[in-house]
């Protein structure tokens, strides 16, 4: 350390300024009051921020995998061919909820068709048909209010109904 720099930290330690010989009082008033409101500004920006981060998040959607019954043996039906044709049709409309689902009911049901009916003879023909998938969401009553914020309980029901008919000619 330099005799300079010694002596000024003398001064500071006895209150003195080192340019005019009169006893330092501290900071102004006016630079208190900023030195005061700084780290309050620093917070609310920092949670601002905090706030709009937090916002940005994108939602991924999981990935399922298909729905398959090729593991299991196939049931042979004595007629030439097998043909599997759905006739429902989603509604797209509540209270029908399957067309929201990764693997609808109507579409897992036409599948085991596919991976288990299997034509084992020579003649005739074997009709499939989906005739219903539906599942439906009903509300149900939860609680409200204080007690309601704090009780996990089941706010949904879902009626799921599956409907195939295997004509052989």
């Amino acid at each position: 350390m330099t005799w300079l720099t010694e002596d000024v930290i003398d001064g500071a330690r006895r209150g003195r300024s080192e340019h005019d010989g009169t006893r330092d009082r501290g900071p102004s008033r006016s630079r208190t009051r900023t030195c005061l409101w700084r780290p309050r500004i620093l917070a609310a920006l920092l949670l601002v921020a905090a706030a709009v981060a937090g916002c940005e998040t994108q939602v991924v959607r999981p990935q399922f995998p298909d729905i398959t019954f090729a593991h299991r043996p196939a049931i042979v039906l004595s007629v030439g061919t097998v043909t599997v044709e759905t006739a429902y049709r989603a509604p797209l409309a509540a209270p029908n909820v399957e067309h929201l689902m990764a693997q609808p009911p109507a579409k897992v049901v036409e599948r085991w068709a596919r991976d288990r009916l299997e034509a084992g003879g020579s003649g005739g023909r074997a009709l499939f048909t989906v005739l219903d998938g539906t599942v439906t969401e009903t509300r149900l009553e939860t609680r409200k209010g204080l007690s309601g914020a704090f009780t996990t309980e089941q706010a949904e029901r879902y009626d799921a109904a599956v409907e195939a008919r295997l004509e052989v000619y």
